[in-house]
């Protein structure tokens, strides 16, 4: 009988479940202007490529908050200090709450019968020590984002870059199950039926263009996308109206996610189609299992 029987929940993070970018506490921090940062993080990018040299976006803006750290514009951060900066990320309405009631759809029967359980993921561009010293930290199995590592306790090198299509090798690491078991090689053959999340099982949840190869990844496998949207901004709409009329997701809403609101309704309805789905089918194969038995 299968043994597939999580449903991973996985989210974007700036302007997804946060409503600014997960830098702006560290500018607050420091007193530096962040249209500044970023105008100096494009002039870099176009420099670069005035060279011939093609600078990923998540690179530029991590060196040049390196190079802010050696020119005593963050004096002293360390990956400890931007732990503590992610507690002041602003959330959506409805965080984090919405991950314990969403979980808590597969906590009755049927599905406790089959042992069905709800993970919640982050997969960003932004910075893990952040993420994990948000609120949203004590309810995700998993946090895949860029890092920094140390020298002397402050950050000084990049330890993992992670930008937009490489977010979607994480969501083949939750897929084959690598995440809870290393052996497992990420480049490997691994059957279908071996995986221990399908991505039919998966629900992808993103705001903008830079969510599209997840987007065509979790669509190709059979999953379900949503994307949302801030209510405040007319250019965020824009892009989640976009992305359903292209069909890259099945539904979007405001990035509401308390209960009753339009989004956390559509992903609890979705959650609890994926369930009834997993159970029928392992239902299925019990009875046939019992039906090829031997009769004595």
């Amino acid at each position: 009988m299968s043994l597939q029987t999580v449903i991973a929940m996985l989210y974007d993070c700036d302007l997804t479940l946060t409503s600014e970018y997960m830098q702006e506490p560290i500018f607050r921090k420091f007193g530096i202007k962040g249209d500044d940062f970023w105008k100096e993080n494009d002039a870099l990018i176009a420099q670069a490529k005035g060279r011939g040299i093609s600078y990923d976006d998540e690179c530029a803006y991590l060196n040049l908050m390196l190079r802010y750290v050696r020119e005593g514009k963050f004096p002293g951060l360390s990956n400890s200090l931007l732990q503590q900066l992610g507690a002041e990320l602003p959330l959506f309405p409805g965080l984090p709450e919405f991950f314990g009631r969403i979980s808590a759809v597969v906590e009755q029967e049927p599905y406790q019968k089959h042992h069905l359980t709800v993970e919640h993921y982050v997969i960003s561009t932004g910075l893990r020590m952040m993420i994990e010293g948000s609120l949203l930290g004590p309810h995700l199995k998993g946090i895949y984002a860029s890092e920094f590592e140390e020298n002397d306790g402050v950050v000084a090198e990049i330890a993992r870059t992670v930008g937009h299509l490489k977010k979607t090798e994480y969501l083949y690491m939750v897929n084959k199950g690598c995440n809870v078991n290393p052996a497992i090689d990420i480049n490997g053959t691994l059957a279908e039926e071996a995986r221990r999340v399908p991505f039919h099982n998966m629900i992808y949840v993103g705001d903008g263009p830079t969510d599209v190869p997840c987007f065509s990844t979790v669509n190709k496998g059979g999953g379900t996308c949503f994307s949302v949207y801030d209510p405040t901004k007319r250019r965020s709409f824009k892009h989640a109206y976009t992305l359903r009329k292209q069909g890259r997701v099945f539904d979007f809403g405001e990035a509401d996610f308390s209960e009753g609101s339009h989004i956390s309704r559509s992903i609890q309805y979705t959650i609890e189609q994926v369930a009834d789905r997993i159970v029928r089918e392992r239902e299925q194969t019990l009875q046939g299992m019992m039906s090829d038995a031997p009769r004595h």
